[in-house]
């Protein structure tokens, strides 16, 4: 090759990948332009994660084995038992959430509330932007919207703020049902600024991993009057407390 030749194909060479960053720039400033950027609260982010899934039920069935006996029912595990991550409910969970919470097979809105932007259907299944739940839904769907709900947002939920608990700490199965019904009910915000879980945080073991039995108790007596606002939650509390409270902790 030439000197000129070297020159030449230099210039070229140059020129395309020029023209390559340039193409590229404008690309970027036209996608970024015509983007419109949404922001979406944590809660809502989570429950974008299951909009797709709101109306396959069969699908949500058919995951939901760990909780499903014979018959399509609900497996009642002893609640001492002590369970491993990732922690899964059982049908006392689930019980014990539809025993407490209304259900609705027609969309509503809280009457008094003002704000209130997004309807709620079936066992209290919020129905926001994009999800495609139906106005209208029959009982089976309601208590598959459940199941999905809780499986899908609320036992990951609290499998991440457990990780946050002392790893000495014995979940049992039972603990872990009341928990979820407890979250369900006050919502991760709410747990976190309660007096149980600022307790539960703060309990000390000893060598052995045994928990100290003043710390224990103080956490539990928490559980009966957390977030307590309505009548209704002071008898809810009661049996998420004593469903929560265990032997092997004791």
């Amino acid at each position: 090759m030439t000197n000129d030749q070297y020159k030449l194909a230099k210039i070229i060479t140059i020129f395309v990948f020029t023209s390559i960053v340039i193409a590229m720039s404008a690309y970027l400033i036209f996608h970024k332009n015509n983007t419109t950027t949404v922001q979406y609260t944590t809660e809502q982010k989570n429950i974008g994660l299951i909009n797709e899934l709101n109306n396959k039920y069969a699908f949500v069935a058919n995951k939901m084995k760990i909780i499903y006996g014979k018959n399509g029912k609900y497996k009642n595990v002893n609640k001492h038992l002590i369970i491993k991550q990732p922690y899964k409910i059982s049908g006392n969970c689930i019980e014990l959430i539809k025993k407490w919470e209304s259900c609705s097979l027609t969309s509503y809105r809280y009457s008094g509330n003002n704000e209130e932007k997004h309807a709620t259907i079936g066992w209290g299944h919020v129905i926001y932007e994009g999800d495609k739940t139906p106005n209208k839904i029959t009982q089976k769907e309601a208590d598959d919207l459940l199941v999905n709900d809780l499986n899908y947002i609320f036992v990951p939920a609290a499998n991440k703020l457990i990780n946050d608990v002392n790893s000495k700490f014995k979940v049992t199965q039972g603990f872990f049902d009341g928990f979820v019904s407890l979250l369900y009910n006050c919502g991760i915000t709410g747990i976190q600024k309660s007096a149980f879980w600022k307790r539960l945080k703060l309990c000390r073991f000893d060598c052995n991993g045994n928990i100290n039995q003043t710390d224990y108790e103080y956490m539990l007596a928490a559980i009966k009057t957390a977030r307590v606002s309505e009548p209704g939650h002071v008898n809810r509390r009661s049996e998420e407390y004593k469903l929560m409270r265990n032997t092997i902790n004791e």
